[in-house]
């Protein structure tokens, strides 16, 4: 009794379907959705949060434990347009350095609600990374400077390597949908001469 499957049969074991009703409208920025009870077809726009950073944060609320190393925009790199984010100290000179001891700094987005109706849910962004340490993520002798993202507070993605360019992280919030979630992106610098740039995002 599904109204969006159409010719079914049922086999000798009692193993029933039929073919998928086809709600395409050939539109690649909306859903195609079936009701199953109705059989109507809908075609709900996808809800995308774009920031291009180009003359404000965007939407996000920068906090950070080292005043010299903060979250700001930067025309020194970007992956588009003529500015990105960018976690670190601009001189007057225009030099980019995070070289000012330890810091915790925090760049967090207002709460966001992914509709119940979505099929699909992620973030996703391109991140530069500017370094002076080994590559990887090790916590000895002291834990490596990184660039995190956290959902709902929890670290799901992070990186302590440093990139030749612009590389991209994409995380699934399908356990997500239906819900409220706040992203946020961390910088964790330590005590060691930190003799990069910093990290930029776009």
């Amino acid at each position: 009794n599904d109204a969006c499957t159409a010719q079914d049969t049922c086999s000798a074991v009692g193993a029933c379907g039929g073919l998928p009703k086809n709600c395409s409208d050939n539109d690649a920025c909306t859903a195609d959705i079936c009701d199953p009870t109705s059989g109507k077809c809908e075609n709900p726009n996808f809800v995308t949060l774009k920031q291009g950073f180009e003359t404000d944060l965007d939407g996000f609320t920068a906090n950070s434990s080292n005043a010299q190393i903060k979250w700001q925009l930067s025309s020194k790199q970007a992956s588009s347009g003529s500015k990105s984010l960018y976690v670190g100290n601009i001189a007057g000179s225009g030099a980019h350095s995070y070289n000012f001891g330890p810091a915790l700094a925090t760049a967090t987005y207002k709460s966001v609600t992914i509709p119940s109706t979505a099929k699909k849910a992620f973030v996703r962004f391109k991140y530069r990374f500017d370094n002076a340490e080994p590559a990887g993520c090790s916590n000895l002798p002291l834990p490596s400077d990184r660039l995190q993202l956290l959902v709902n507070g929890t670290v799901s993605e992070e990186t302590c390597t440093k990139t030749t360019g612009y590389e991209q992280i994409e995380f699934d919030l399908k356990d997500h949908i239906g819900k409220s979630v706040i992203l946020a992106l961390r910088f964790i610098a330590n005590l060691n001469a930190n003799n990069g740039e910093g990290a930029w995002v776009d």
